[in-house]
């Protein structure tokens, strides 16, 4: 990390302060109910926002500071947790760092979403009296595997917690083979799975079709998170939609850095693009593709969209991305056949016909299905509310299994 920062500085920002060089201040009230909360990155962060809403509603003396390990998830946290006194990027998994920084601030509760396990992290905050919680929890097959040669360091590790809140049945035996006591582990449901549904006006949801030129009949289709070279892949199949469909496109890739190289890209496949943040509406307009260089604003791409495909699963590598986000907007979502690291999204989707499954061979004619037949689209859409429905739970069982530890 230290040559990579020496290499690359703008790879790790707050360098300093997460290698323990530089204090972090933390001005704290003596009255204060001190809550640290760690997430990895923007899908995690969003997880855990009603799970911290309500926690907020319920301490009111609650002093929460949010840790991330990336810059979008720390971007994600200062949006939607304003609440949150400080947010932070979570320090080097060093002893004397934890223990310095624990036992100045003394945090009452420490709550870990989902994964990223730090042995010191944990380890020290048990010592200076925190109780610790893990919310969303899972445990990959590639992370079982390395923890099971280990065992005794798994043991160690995951004993720490006070309660282990996961997301499903098979996570929850993984870590019993880990020597976890299963009387600390609950089975609560993914939280990614609660509708966190960001609420866009009709007036709002109207200026930005004004302002991305989009026509009153026109179809809008979002393509999310992807990685290189999914929009070379996916723009290539759709070309030959649009030879004879009108629609417009809205893109926004996974990691908002690769904008000059996929404008590069569109430029190479000759389509007409505009860039979100350099719209101007004084100048006739005639893009095909908005490209969303912006954080923050899928839930607007969505609210303007028809339908949409989420990347990350049409290449190997990645395992696949929160397919369930455009269903909390009502429209259906297409998705790539890698979808290893988000099978119960998948399963829920395909179960309840929200959504299709399709490689890049046949997006193509999936999509011209769903644009020509107007039924298509509106058979997925019936069967959205009854999955909406169905997610409400995930919350209120974390809630029930772990409101006793605040």
């Amino acid at each position: 990390m230290l040559f990579e920062y020496i290499k690359k500085r703008k790879r790790f920002p707050a360098i300093l302060e997460r290698l323990g060089l530089r204090k972090m201040h933390f001005t704290i009230p003596n009255d204060a109910y001190l809550i640290w909360v760690h997430s990895v990155s923007l899908g995690e962060t969003k997880a855990s926002l009603a799970y911290l809403d309500k926690i907020k509603d319920s301490i009111p003396n609650c002093y929460l500071i949010a840790s991330s390990t990336t810059t979008t998830g720390l971007n994600e946290a200062k949006k939607n947790l304003p609440f949150a006194k400080h947010h932070v990027y979570l320090p080097v998994d060093f002893s004397w760092i934890f223990n310095k920084l624990f036992k100045e601030i003394k945090p009452k509760l420490l709550i870990l979403t989902e994964t990223d396990y730090w042995y010191q992290m944990l380890k020290q905050a048990k010592k200076h009296g925190a109780k610790i919680l893990l919310i969303n929890g899972k445990l990959s097959e590639s992370s079982f595997k390395r923890f099971k040669r280990v065992k005794f360091f798994a043991n160690r590790l995951f004993c720490l917690f006070d309660k282990l809140c996961v997301q499903n049945k098979e996570y929850k035996n993984r870590f019993e083979i880990l020597g976890v006591d299963s009387k600390s582990i609950e089975v609560t449901g993914n939280l990614k799975f609660h509708p966190h549904i960001e609420l866009l006006d009709q007036a709002y949801t109207e200026s930005w079709k004004k302002h991305f030129a989009i026509s009153p009949n026109q179809t809008v289709i979002t393509i999310a998170s992807t990685h290189d070279p999914e929009e070379k892949l996916l723009l290539e199949s759709l070309q030959k939609v649009w030879s004879h469909l009108s629609f417009k496109i809205l893109l926004a890739p996974r990691h908002p850095e690769r904008i000059t190289q996929i404008s590069k890209l569109l430029n190479e496949l000759n389509i007409p693009f505009q860039k979100m943040s350099e719209i101007s509406n004084d100048i006739p307009r005639t893009e095909k593709l908005i490209l969303i260089d912006q954080m923050g604003v899928l839930p607007l791409c969505y609210k303007l969209s028809d339908l949409a495909i989420i990347g990350g699963s049409f290449v190997s590598h990645v395992g696949g991305h929160n397919v369930l986000e455009p269903i909390f907007y009502d429209i259906p979502v297409f998705f790539g056949p890698h979808m290893q690291s988000q099978k119960d999204m998948k399963k829920l989707i395909t179960n309840h016909r929200c959504g299709q499954e399709v490689t890049i061979e046949t997006l193509d004619q999936a999509i011209l299905q769903a644009l020509e037949n107007p039924n298509f689209l509106g058979y997925m859409k019936t069967h959205i509310h009854s999955l909406k429905e169905s997610l409400q739970n995930s919350l209120e069982f974390t809630w029930e299994a772990t409101s006793r530890f605040l």
